[in-house]
């Protein structure tokens, strides 16, 4: 898991810089606002991963498995509407 982390934290700084470009002029909003969300998320989740446990890994990682899955599906959302608005131009 720390490898996981260690590897996360070294890419995060290439999102974040292609995320604050949507937005030139509130980089700084933006950034706060992406940070507090990241951090609002990891709260839950450690929240959520803490009253699941039962001694084994299955309901951390199922918890993991359905995270994930929401985030890819809001993506996808995202990017149908982006191709749309795009198209409709």
């Amino acid at each position: 898991m720390a490898v996981f982390a260690a590897g996360g934290a070294l890419i995060v700084g290439i999102f974040a810089m292609k995320a604050l470009e949507l937005f030139p002029d509130m980089k700084g909003s933006a950034s706060s606002m992406s940070a507090a969300i990241r951090q609002l998320l990891a709260f839950l989740l450690v929240i959520a991963s803490e009253l699941m446990f039962d001694g084994t890994i299955k309901p951390v990682a199922m918890l993991l498995f359905a995270y994930m899955s929401i985030a890819l599906i809001w993506y996808i959302k995202i990017e149908r509407t982006r191709r749309t608005v795009i198209n409709m131009t």
